[in-house]
């Protein structure tokens, strides 16, 4: 569902990137290949919105302020790559503008801004997903199993560590 109608199969979804950073740009690539057309760019800092611009579709719309992209009635969905603490403020934004919102993690810094965000979410009816990585992977599916069949008894403390070695 976009913009209150159903969109058929070869229609496309508009998007906006909030948040041009190397997070946002890696997003706004993985959105164009499952096919949105990434049609407006947002960042305060120009050599990102510059950077944006430049893996969004040919002319993208730019903003320097998310609540004009956020009247941008051509534009379906917003994905928000900004700092941690816009996220939940953004998000309520967004759906209250009709779009639907994919947002990065954290979610929110507060409890009550995430039931913010939930309560705005349900009464929009909009829809919104956090960005969360490996939740699907067989190793955390088999390790839920594992704490779900109580064979591990009471938990007390779980660390973790992630070694990426990216460059």
């Amino acid at each position: 569902v976009s913009g209150g109608m159903v969109l058929g199969a070869s229609d496309r979804i508009r998007a906006g990137l909030i948040g041009s950073g190397g997070r946002g740009r890696l997003l706004a690539d993985e959105f164009k290949q499952a096919g949105a057309e990434v049609a407006a760019v947002c960042d305060v800092y120009e050599p990102n919105l510059a950077a944006g611009l430049k893996v969004a579709a040919p002319g993208a719309k730019r903003y320097d302020n998310y609540k004009r992209l956020l009247d941008d009635k051509s534009i379906d969905a917003v994905i928000i790559a900004t700092p941690d603490h816009w996220h939940a403020q953004m998000t309520v934004d967004a759906v209250e503008a009709g779009k639907d919102v994919f947002v990065e993690k954290p979610m929110a810094h507060t409890i009550a801004e995430g039931f913010r965000m939930i309560e705005a979410t349900r009464r929009t009816r909009r829809v919104v997903q956090v960005g969360t990585q490996r939740r699907s992977y067989d190793v955390f599916q088999e390790a839920k199993r594992i704490f779900e069949s109580g064979a591990t008894g009471d938990i007390r403390l779980v660390n973790g560590w992630w070694l990426n070695h990216q460059q």
